[in-house]
């Protein structure tokens, strides 16, 4: 039950697209072979299922901020500048794991619960679970919580660090309701994130379970993610494609052109430090996962320029105006509440972790993508 429980929250929060498990997929794709890259990277079978890929819709349009301005109870158009337009994107072929857990339980459940709060419209489960809604995942988090925590199941899920807003307000992992209350998300990705959070604080539920603020993640098998993926990623694509790396302007005398600081973090270091806190049972809260220091666009750029034994070439581009009142300028972890629940190890170096990602991951999926197109 707590591999269940612990595995279901980060798939709802990262994913957010419908899944069937092993004993309701149809015979004909139970067993799935995958393709390329992911191929040599094969799970056991007998503790993991192969979820299918898939094209899926994100996003909203222009025309339904207003309908969700009216659901969230607030006047924040700018919130919604990074959500549209609703678009596609490919979701690449993954493994879960193998659960307990049937669809029609967990639809079960969320019926039950559907009218915990009358007074919360939130928590008014009207649609699927699988919907991809802010709302749906809001209550998703809500019933998973209230059905793990009694069960004493080992409750994780995602929230990021986009709840820190500008940061004007640090960057601490505290669980207290009154700094929460504080916080100003810039969009309605952070948004989302910061009303579990908010929830989960004025319910007590984060005396029982953990929350992760992660940070800048990157790293292997996120093409899935399209414009959304790390720099690394697509500033790979651009290097191929034309020999430079484009990054934004700066709009801010107290920052240069790409000087804007960041806290990045390999998703390897991410999944250690995850797993550590779902398996660290006196760990509960909110807990940042990220390197603990800040660096730079061009820190970035550099090295993957240097992964890719490239001289660097660099563009400043413009940023597009509906970004630019809600960009962060700077971000950076503090790992203090990490480091005290026990987790030990050190976090790789950002020039280690890029030159990792791209000669054992970007450059072998190109080399592989090429060498399978027709002479």
């Amino acid at each position: 039950m707590i591999r269940a429980a612990f595995a279901i929250s980060l798939f709802l929060l990262f994913a957010a697209v419908p899944i069937t498990f092993a004993q309701n997929l149809p015979s004909d794709i139970a067993e799935p072979r995958p393709t390329g890259n992911l191929a040599s990277r094969t799970a056991d079978a007998s503790n993991m299922v192969l979820i299918p890929g898939a094209k899926i819709t994100i996003g909203i349009d222009p025309a339904e901020i207003a309908h969700y301005e009216q659901l969230f109870g607030i006047s924040r158009r700018e919130l919604f500048g990074e959500s549209t337009p609703k678009h596609s994107v490919n979701l690449s072929p993954f493994f879960l794991d193998r659960t307990l857990v049937t669809n029609s339980q967990f639809f079960e459940f969320t019926r039950r619960f559907a009218n915990d709060e009358p007074s919360d419209t939130l928590a008014r489960l009207d649609q699927p679970w699988t919907e991809i809604d802010p709302r749906s995942r809001y209550g998703d988090r809500k019933n998973l919580a209230h059905w793990a925590i009694p069960q004493c199941a080992r409750f994780v899920y995602a929230s990021s660090a986009a709840t820190y807003g500008d940061g004007s307000g640090g960057m601490d992992d505290t669980s207290d309701l009154s700094y929460l209350r504080g916080l100003r998300p810039l969009n309605m990705y952070g948004y989302s994130k910061h009303m579990f959070d908010l929830y989960a604080a004025r319910n007590r539920l984060l005396e029982q379970c953990v929350g992760i603020k992660y940070f800048n993640v990157f790293g292997p098998n996120e093409q899935h993610k399209g414009e959304m993926r790390s720099l690394v990623s697509k500033a790979y694509t651009q290097v191929v494609d034309t020999g430079g790396i484009k990054l934004f302007r700066s709009y801010r005398d107290d920052y240069r052109h790409g000087e804007q600081k960041r806290d990045f973090i390999y998703v390897k270091d991410a999944v250690a430090m995850t797993l550590h806190l779902a398996a660290t049972e006196h760990a509960v809260g909110l807990f940042n996962v990220g390197a603990g220091r800040a660096e730079t666009w061009l820190d970035l750029a550099n090295a993957v320029f240097a992964a890719m034994r490239r001289e660097p070439k660099i563009e400043f581009i413009e940023m597009p105006e509906a970004m630019r009142p809600n960009y962060q300028y700077f971000t950076q972890a503090n790992i203090e509440r990490l480091r005290a629940s026990g987790y030990n190890a050190p976090v790789t170096p950002l020039a280690s972790a890029v030159h990792d990602y791209v000669a054992g991951y970007l450059a072998t999926d190109h080399m592989a993508a090429h060498s399978e197109e027709p002479s």
